[in-house]
């Protein structure tokens, strides 16, 4: 056990009036950064493309992409971060996998397979 407190907001008491309630106007002491989103189990690359390598050519431009090739979209996936992916509700990140199935079409097959049910 340890005597600092960890995972405890603390607050200032500001004005005391009904609208706030019975403890008044609460103001946080630490000011926190970013959006609240936090998670523990985050992949380092949190948008996943062709994880096993590009085996179409790195060159090869992606229909639909306005003349981006499939290097150029795999660089771009490792720009993005959480809170990119997240303020887009992970548009950004599905629009991007799609070129799997040009840029790895053996790995974009093998998910799409995964993920149909058979009755």
């Amino acid at each position: 056990w340890s005597d600092t407190p960890v995972g405890v907001d603390f607050f200032w008491v500001g004005e005391q009036q009904e609208e706030y309630g019975p403890f008044g106007k609460l103001i946080p002491v630490q000011e926190h950064a970013g959006l609240g989103l936090f998670r523990c189990d985050v992949a380092l690359n949190p948008c996943e493309f062709c994880s096993n390598g590009i085996t179409a050519d790195p060159s090869f431009i992606v229909p639909g992409s306005m003349g981006s090739n499939c290097s150029g979209v795999e660089a771009y996936t490792k720009t993005l971060s959480w809170k990119t992916i997240y303020e887009a509700n992970y548009g950004t990140c599905l629009n991007v996998q799609l070129a799997e199935e040009v840029c790895c079409p053996a790995e974009w097959a093998a998910k799409v397979n995964a993920s149909i049910q058979v009755p």
